[in-house]
């Protein structure tokens, strides 16, 4: 009798309904596939990212390798523009294949500058924005009238500048970028401020 109710028992958890996995809406948004979030069925199919590879040092029209910070690679129409520097200009350098580059200039930035390109803003005028502390000393900055100031420019070489937008000194570069998602600008930045414990 016992045997015959375990049995009855278990063909009861075999029919039991499984628990449908919601939908998950990704709208129009870019996904990675780096796992199988996305995935409802597959066979004989594996990820894997393709491993990073060595090309070597990137150097200029003379053979010169670089020796500073990245603030930020943009491509520009398949041509690339690499942005060094960290202390109160940038150096603004083109590419067509990445690896050999030519000066094209150099920008003042303030501290730590960052440029990027916001394809999102309608006047071609405003095609590049650059972001970077300005204060006449780290150790002793005023957040009354310095902080992250904003310029911009159409050829992400001669800006114009826009004003002071955060009262801040930030002690690594400003990421800053257009999201589309929020529809709004987002900045991330390691506000620092002397007078806190923290």
């Amino acid at each position: 009798m016992s045997s015959c109710r375990s049995l009855i028992f278990a063909l009861t958890l075999v029919n039991v309904p499984s628990i449908a996995q919601p939908i998950i809406d990704i709208a129009a948004n870019k996904q990675l596939f780096i796992d199988t979030r996305f995935v409802a069925k597959s066979e004989n199919i594996e990820l894997r990212m393709n491993p990073a590879q060595k090309m070597g040092r990137i150097q200029d029209e003379n053979g010169n390798v670089f020796r500073d910070h990245v603030s930020r690679v943009i491509d520009d129409n398949g041509a690339i523009k690499l942005y060094i520097g960290a202390e109160s200009a940038l150096t603004v350098l083109e590419s067509t294949d990445g690896m050999r580059f030519k000066r094209a200039g150099t920008i003042p930035s303030g501290i730590l500058g960052t440029v990027f390109k916001d394809d999102h803003d309608p006047d071609p005028a405003r095609r590049y924005k650059l972001f970077g502390v300005q204060t006449k000393s780290p150790a002793q900055f005023d957040p009354d009238t310095e902080g992250v100031y904003a310029s911009y420019s159409a050829d992400g070489l001669n800006f114009t500048k826009a004003g002071r937008v955060l009262p801040f000194f930030s002690d690594n570069p400003q990421v800053v970028w257009w999201d589309p998602r929020i529809n709004k600008y987002v900045i991330y930045l390691r506000a620092f401020e002397r007078d806190s414990e923290n």
